[in-house]
């Protein structure tokens, strides 16, 4: 069987999870809820009428005021698990004085001890949330649960409940004592069955104290029979079909128009559409162009030219080095020049020699001073002697 699922956005991701998950993460037992043969599916059934939920109102003999539809005259155990209901799986949206609607079929189900469909019960109103946004959302912890299930969100959560205690300011109804149910309950005559007063005497359904037999208790007057039904009108059969077909006809007609309607506009908003996006289009590429233009030429004058004229500059002047060296090494002396220089060296240290010991043989070096003794001074060495 195929498994019923939902999906929702969280963030930017998308997440799904089936039922059996929704109840497992509100710790629900999903197999138990939706056994096909002993569980209840509320969506599947009909609203409750005024006759099938008498018995969830307190009876004549009590005196006690009840409105059918209401939640005003209910006893004890409907009006709890009604206030139950509206804080749970059918929260409470509108009218909250207001007994209608599958509140009286929950309240049958857990007063006969049955099984119910709660997690498809909620589904079901989740999806009509998206329907009717007029519908406030109340099952924000139950998704909230599976929210924090399925992201395996693993942070403290702070978010705590209080217990829910029905009915502990209202001192009257915590003080009323429980009515026992009756056989004879669920007959009582309801007259107007939108309002239905207590009697004025509740004491008339037991015999005063010393009264004879027969005087009110078992031998109280039966309630009047119901009112005879009047005969229908019933329509013979085919006597709308021509209302139905023409009233078919004309929404038929009306739906062509719409959609005629709406076909030109698209097509218009479209055409009109496409126009625009060209139009943005065109715009964005001239935009485009004459930024590239001007930041081509902003290129060319602020970075090419000067770079270009360096280039240029560094380019001359090491042509002028290249000839510079090219005339000195042009003025350069060969292999014969060095050596003539080098003999002419040699000559001049050999004449510079021979004038030298000439010089000393005539004139003797000095003794050196006093500071240089008691090292032997630098003496020329003696002149040769002649033979």
């Amino acid at each position: 069987m195929e498994q019923k699922r939902l999906e929702w956005m969280t963030g930017k991701r998308k997440y799904d999870a089936t039922f059996a998950e929704f109840a497992a993460a509100n710790e629900l037992n999903y197999d138990l809820i939706t056994d096909p043969v002993e569980s209840f599916d509320v969506v599947d059934e009909l609203f409750l009428d005024l006759h099938n939920i008498t018995r969830f109102y307190e009876p004549n003999r009590t005196g006690i005021d009840r409105v059918y539809k209401t939640t005003t005259g209910l006893r004890h155990h409907p009006a709890i698990l009604n206030k139950i209901a509206r804080v749970t799986v059918l929260p409470k949206s509108g009218y909250k004085e207001k007994f209608t609607g599958w509140a009286p079929n929950f309240v049958q189900h857990v007063m006969d001890e049955e099984k119910m469909d709660v997690v498809n019960l909620i589904m079901w109103q989740i999806k009509d949330k998206k329907i009717n946004f007029e519908i406030n959302l109340y099952f924000a912890p139950y998704i909230m649960s599976l929210i924090l299930s399925k992201t395996k969100f693993k942070g403290p959560c702070d978010v705590s409940h209080d217990p829910y205690r029905p009915f502990k300011n209202d001192r009257t109804f915590l003080e009323r004592e429980l009515t026992p149910y009756l056989p004879g309950d669920a007959n009582e005559a309801l007259g107007n069955p939108e309002q239905a007063a207590p009697m004025e005497n509740a004491q008339q359904d037991a015999p005063e104290e010393g009264a004879p037999e027969g005087a009110g208790g078992a031998q109280a007057m039966p309630p009047p029979p119901p009112p005879p039904q009047q005969s229908q009108w019933v329509p013979p059969e085919g006597y709308f079909d021509p209302y139905f077909a023409s009233m078919q006809q004309s929404i038929d007609t009306q739906f062509q128009q719409i959609q005629t309607r709406f076909d030109s506009h698209f097509e218009a908003y479209g055409q009109q559409m496409n126009t625009n996006l060209q139009n943005m289009q065109q715009g964005f590429e001239q935009q485009l162009e004459t930024r590239f233009r001007a930041f081509e030429q902003n290129f060319h004058n602020n970075m090419y030219v000067p770079m270009m004229d360096r280039l240029q500059n560094v380019s001359n002047s090491i042509n002028a080095d290249i000839s510079a060296l090219n005339e000195r090494f042009d003025g350069l002396t060969t292999f014969d020049d060095h050596e003539r220089l080098a003999n002419k060296q040699k000559q001049l240290q050999d004449d510079f020699d021979a004038f030298r010991d000439h010089f000393y043989s005539y004139f003797p070096a000095p003794v050196p001073p006093h500071e240089f003794l008691p090292h032997p001074p630098y003496l020329p060495p003696p002149p040769p002697q002649d033979d």
